[in-house]
């Protein structure tokens, strides 16, 4: 989905839901703002509900939860504008997870209801309620498969795959936690792929 600025609201959710429902966009549309995060801003933390609800315009944000030890487990990175970051039901029932800036981004943010409440009344949200919040599960079901069944390479070509757009703006210790690879050995890999095309590694 492309999204150009200036940025205007009811023109956005008219595209993101590719409807011309004015009354649905118009009753979300009220409750939304634009808001710009800067790096390292948090989006939502532990303790969140499903009234934090944001839609991404511009930048990169991660999920990850937090390990007892202070570890950060990356779950995913997100940057596709008109993706849902809002915590769902199930992901409120995970303890410690957070969303935070990866870059400065700029977001619409719901405040004062959620989709989840809207819905009740106006039922054909349900669909885009369902449709925004799967890549997140589909993302996670997909890292599982990867750390699984792949080695260490080949978890990096499929990262550089996935997330090609964003894969020189993401650090490369944001990279190895969330492959669960040890720095050093990304390190390695990046120099035997630079190798194998002829290239040297970006630092």
């Amino acid at each position: 989905m492309k999204i150009e600025k200036p940025y205007d609201i009811s023109k956005i959710l008219h595209d993101l839901f590719i409807s011309d429902d004015e009354e649905m966009i118009s009753a979300v549309a009220s409750h939304c703002h634009i808001v710009t995060k800067e790096k390292g801003d948090t989006i939502w933390a532990p303790g969140a509900t499903e009234d934090s609800t944001t839609i991404l315009l511009d930048g990169v944000v991660k999920t990850f939860i937090l390990s007892p030890d202070g570890t950060e487990n990356t779950m995913t990175f997100w940057f596709k504008p008109g993706t849902f970051i809002c915590p769902t039901k199930e992901m409120i029932n995970i303890p410690e997870i957070w969303c935070v800036a990866l870059t400065q981004c700029t977001l619409i943010e719901m405040v004062g209801t959620s989709p989840y409440k809207m819905a009740e009344d106006i039922p054909v949200l349900w669909k885009e309620i369902i449709l925004g919040t799967l890549p997140f599960a589909v993302r996670i079901m997909e890292k599982a498969r990867v750390g699984y069944t792949m080695d260490a390479k080949d978890r990096y070509l499929w990262f550089l795959n996935t997330f090609r757009p964003i894969a020189d703006i993401i650090p490369q210790n944001e990279i190895a936690l969330y492959l669960g690879i040890q720095p050093q050995s990304l390190s390695r890999i990046r120099t035997e792929l630079a190798e194998e095309q002829g290239d040297a590694p970006s630092k």
